[in-house]
């Protein structure tokens, strides 16, 4: 996590972001539709060590960023995870050797194996699964 480059898709009030920072994490980019909450968390954070985009993931602009890790974590069962994968994919915003981390409803029936995405760990956590991902060679 030192020095990492975060993405924070569907940030919500931003705590997963905040815990990168926390840990060393060197910028966040926070992606968040409604951004209320968010704003007041962010006060937490110095200005430099982070960005935020307050719009749907889908009419974002990410500047040619590279992320270290990108954690998605939309709200259960309204976004297809093919369709959220396949966008980050074709942006290519993962860095080659980078971790995505995708939360997700267990009841969601997916498939996770999105190019360039393989995945590489998953774990349930009652009704939530969390699935690590690399990119493909």
């Amino acid at each position: 996590m030192e020095g990492a480059n975060f993405l924070d898709l569907f940030a919500g009030a931003g705590s997963v972001g905040i815990e990168a920072y926390s840990r060393g994490a060197r910028h966040i980019t926070f992606v968040e539709q409604h951004a209320g909450a968010l704003r007041r968390n962010l006060s937490l954070l110095p200005k430099s060590g982070y960005t935020l985009i307050c719009s749907d993931i889908y009419k974002s602009s990410f500047a040619n960023s590279i992320y270290d890790i990108i954690y998605i974590d939309p709200p259960y069962g309204v976004y297809k995870p093919e369709g959220v994968l396949n966008w980050v994919g074709r942006r290519e915003l993962l860095a080659q050797d980078g971790t995505l981390i995708y939360e997700e409803s267990a009841r969601v029936q997916a498939e996770w194996e999105q190019k360039p995405f393989l995945p590489t760990k998953k774990h349930r956590y009652g009704d939530t699964l969390i699935i690590y991902f690399k990119r493909s060679a």
